[in-house]
């Protein structure tokens, strides 16, 4: 309701959509940095998310699926590399 340029808009609408106050917290910090890590990592967390995703391989979610899983196979070779350019080995 922040969003809402006008505070009197923001008052009366979060009067109607919690008419006895907004009981509900934000989760932590550290529980949404854990949810994000699961996401972004292929499994069953990611797949009871994505199961009825259209994929077409020659559209656009194909092409991004495809570049996500390549990034999560080459991740170590990345850490390898950017361990290699903080070392002076390899040029920035």
């Amino acid at each position: 309701f922040k969003n809402f340029s006008n505070p009197i808009i923001n008052f009366v609408l979060k009067r109607i959509v919690f008419p006895i106050g907004n009981h509900y917290e934000k989760p932590s910090d550290e529980i949404a940095q854990r949810i994000c890590e699961h996401m972004t990592q292929p499994g069953v967390f990611r797949n009871r998310l994505t199961h009825l995703c259209y994929v077409d391989e020659n559209a656009g979610t194909g092409v991004m699926e495809n570049a996500f899983l390549a990034m999560h196979d080459m991740q170590a070779q990345f850490k390898d590399l950017k361990q290699w350019q903080r070392k002076g080995n390899i040029p920035a």
